[in-house]
């Protein structure tokens, strides 16, 4: 019995030797980031229908070298504050987004949705002007996301706002495939950050710590491990993720039709291809209401104060700069 006893602990000591060993490996080649992971944490949380949504009702106060950001997400998980009844304001605006929209590195009042409101104000209209903005996704979420949740509140005008890396998120999280030349529901269940985030909350809060469990995780980040995505190479994956959004806004412009909203597509400033003006090209077309900020030479011109110097994200200023040339161009339009 005493030598069983001993060869069990003799096991159990070298399990956790080689995992102190890994770990402290791990910390020194600093390639163990959450990548994917951090959607479900937080303010974040798993969504049986968009994979992960915000957690209504929560909080979070983040510092970091070049920002204070400070959340506050409402009842309808939102980051923005109580929705009121549509008869208290003029007009409705919902704008759907990444996490520019969201306003990253941003305080509530400084997202480029609440100055847009706040210009509004100024000028003496009471515009209901909501941010529907959530970071990490991609247009088949922001989509979702109004189809299923926010199209009940009764917008006159829908702003769908397309990120360059979209097209990539539309890849990693997709909840729409397309078949016979329409949009098909996929199982959000199916996607491997819902099913990481399943397994992070059975977790130990001292096992999500460890660099060896991030490690572990980021590298099995977006598997297609139920097949979601069809069997394509990645140049076609990129066309069939751009097909995507072309149906989504057909959808959209389909339903302001019925239920009496217009729809605008902003093309949002990205720091990463500012160089690249037919970045946005793809969605030019006929018949569609269009913004392409990214185009504006201000943005080349001014990158360093509109941009945060470490990320593709708008400062403040710039948050400011892009409310201003919404409000212009919606106001050009009669709106």
């Amino acid at each position: 019995m005493k030598s069983i006893l001993f060869k069990i602990t003799l096991i159990i000591a070298s399990i956790f030797f080689t995992f102190l060993c890994i770990e402290i490996l791990l910390s020194f080649i600093g390639d163990v980031d959450e990548r994917e992971i951090w959607r479900v944490r937080g303010i974040f949380q798993l969504d049986k229908e968009l994979i992960y949504s915000l957690k209504p009702g929560k909080e979070r106060l983040w510092k970091q070298d070049e920002f204070t950001e400070h959340v506050r997400i409402n009842s309808a998980g939102l980051r923005d504050s109580e929705i009121q009844e549509k008869r208290s304001y003029e007009k409705r605006i919902i704008i759907l987004g990444d996490s520019i929209t969201f306003g990253h590195g941003m305080n509530n009042d400084e997202t480029f949705p609440n100055q847009l409101e706040r210009i509004y104000r100024e000028h003496g209209r009471r515009i209901d002007v909501i941010n529907a903005g959530i970071k990490g996704y991609g247009t088949d979420q922001s989509y979702s996301l109004f189809v299923k949740r926010l199209r009940q509140l009764e917008p006159d005008l829908v702003i769908f706002a397309v990120c360059i890396n979209d097209v990539f998120d539309n890849i990693n999280l997709p909840l729409f495939t397309i078949e016979d030349g329409k949009l098909v529901p996929l199982d959000p269940k199916k996607n491997w950050l819902y099913i990481s985030g399943r397994i992070d909350n059975f977790l130990p809060e001292i096992i999500q710590k460890r660099n060896l469990t991030r490690f572990v995780f980021t590298r099995l980040a977006n598997r297609d491990w139920f097949s979601v995505r069809p069997e394509l190479d990645d140049k076609e994956l990129l066309i069939w993720s751009i097909q995507k959004i072309y149906l989504q806004i057909e959808q959209l412009q389909k339903m302001g039709e019925i239920e009496g909203y217009k729809l605008m597509i902003l093309c949002v400033p990205y720091k990463d291809n500012l160089s690249e003006a037919e970045a946005y090209s793809w969605l030019e077309k006929d018949g569609l209401w269009l913004l392409n900020a990214h185009t504006d030479d201000v943005w080349t011109e001014q990158i360093d104060t509109l941009f945060f110097a470490n990320d593709y994200h708008l400062t403040k200023k710039g948050n400011a700069l892009l409310a201003e040339k919404l409000y212009e161009s919606i106001t050009q339009d009669g709106f």
